[in-house]
């Protein structure tokens, strides 16, 4: 399955505030992230993805549509133990699933097709079976949906503005 980068998060060692401790980033990264418990519980965390991926996206996205923003704090020093392979199976179904299920969330309909298209062409040999797993499931994507626009303060559009991304 060839790579699909739709929503796909990338770290960038660009620092545009050097002589601050803070840095207003697009996504966050690293599984080390802080939020107050009542912040996560309204934005309703990461409800809907399945398994394993799009974490963060879904997560970034959500604070930066309902008037939030997400800062990287320089002076906190946090380890990580990294590995060559995980130690447990990540099924790409699922990682497929949770992309589509973010493209769902917060793209509208043209771009939601083409991102769509680009992951069939990508992922054929698996894509039907997660599009009729995101059916089946659409109920609760619906009320997702739903409950994101109305905390929205802000449109997918000045994400990617924010961003230096592009919606076509």
């Amino acid at each position: 399955m060839s790579e699909v980068r739709i929503f796909k998060a990338a770290w960038n060692y660009t620092d545009s505030t050097p002589f601050s401790s803070l840095s207003e980033i697009p996504c966050i990264l690293g599984a080390a992230y802080a939020c107050s418990k009542e912040y996560w519980l309204y934005l309703r965390g990461l409800e809907g993805l399945r398994y394993y991926g799009l974490d963060e996206e879904l997560l970034s996205l959500k604070v930066w549509c309902e008037g939030g923003r997400c800062l990287l704090v320089k002076d906190w020093i946090v380890g990580h133990i990294y590995r060559s392979e995980f130690p447990y199976e990540v099924p790409s179904k699922e990682i497929v699933y949770n992309r589509m299920l973010v493209i769902e969330l917060f793209l509208p309909y043209e771009l939601k097709r083409k991102a769509y298209l680009r992951i069939k062409n990508a992922c054929e040999d698996i894509f039907i079976e997660v599009y009729d797993m995101l059916k089946a499931n659409y109920p609760v994507i619906k009320d997702m949906k739903e409950y994101i626009q109305s905390i929205s303060q802000r449109n997918i559009e000045f994400f990617f503005e924010k961003n230096h991304g592009t919606l076509s």
